[in-house]
């Protein structure tokens, strides 16, 4: 008994220890394998996004190129067929204004309105329109605002129509109205009750103040209206209509052509 009671010896094993020390080194293994597939993964979805983009751009663009061919051999075969004959009708087609239904539409109810107070009677709105359905699309130069303003654009449809007018607050509301028309305000020198006056000293200085042709910016003829946009004055226009005056009073100022005329197509 006093043998087993004496001092006794413990064995510590360090195996154990380096096994689990071991296995602590070794844990972090799964970890990373996982870590590595994951970018893995990722570098795959990228590869295929890049990929199917560039196989959409290339076809969007072949697409693109072949639409282009289209196109051009149509128009190719367009102008050279039937011996130069497609090719001139094409360019007559670019070059006409409206559709010819479209037109008498627009005359046929701007001339039904005729009989209603503060419109063009029938015949005068019939016979600008038979002038503009020859010339337009052309340069148009409408002296006077009214009711038929928006009817001489649209039958112009293709041409540059201007229109001038003595009463400013008419011509705002009126671009204000229709947007893109194009119009000025101007101020007549001449009056009503000069006329006489005015048309003998036109007829006496024919060939040299009031010659009719010259540059009206700069002229000293009593009849020159000399205050428009100058723009105005480079534009070699095919028709000039005169629309007006809105009232016979000697003390309103006017162009002097129209003083004799209500309505007046001028082929230039």
């Amino acid at each position: 008994m006093k043998a087993m009671a004496g001092p006794r010896l413990l064995v510590v094993h360090t195996s154990s220890n380096k096994a689990l020390n071991g296995m602590a080194a070794t844990s972090p293994v799964p970890f990373r394998g996982w870590s590595r597939c994951l970018w893995l993964v990722v570098f795959l979805a990228l590869f295929t996004c890049v990929s199917l983009l560039t196989v959409f751009s290339t076809a969007r663009a072949s697409a693109a190129a072949a639409y282009q061919a289209s196109l051009f051999t149509v128009s190719a075969a367009a102008s050279g067929g039937g011996g130069g004959g497609g090719g001139a009708a094409g360019a007559a087609a670019a070059e006409a204004g409206l559709p010819r239904y479209v037109f008498d539409a627009l005359v046929q109810y701007a001339a039904a309105a005729g009989n209603t107070s503060g419109c063009m009677p029938e015949p005068d709105v019939r016979a600008i329109a038979s002038v503009l359905r020859r010339r337009a699309p052309c340069n148009l130069l409408v002296f006077g605002l009214g009711a038929e303003t928006p009817l001489w654009r649209a039958l112009n449809h293709g041409g540059r129509t201007v229109f001038l007018d003595e009463n400013p607050y008419y011509v705002a509301h009126l671009e204000g109205k229709h947007p893109g028309l194009e119009a000025y305000d101007v101020a007549y020198a001449t009056a009503v009750r000069e006329l006489p006056d005015l048309l003998d000293a036109a007829r006496a200085a024919r060939a040299a103040e009031c010659r009719p042709v010259q540059n009206l910016l700069f002229s000293d003829c009593r009849l020159a209206i000399n205050d428009l946009p100058n723009q105005l004055y480079d534009i070699a226009w095919d028709v000039i209509l005169v629309d007006g005056p809105r009232g016979y009073v000697p003390i309103l100022r006017h162009a002097y052509a129209t003083q004799a005329i209500n309505k007046l197509v001028i082929l230039m």
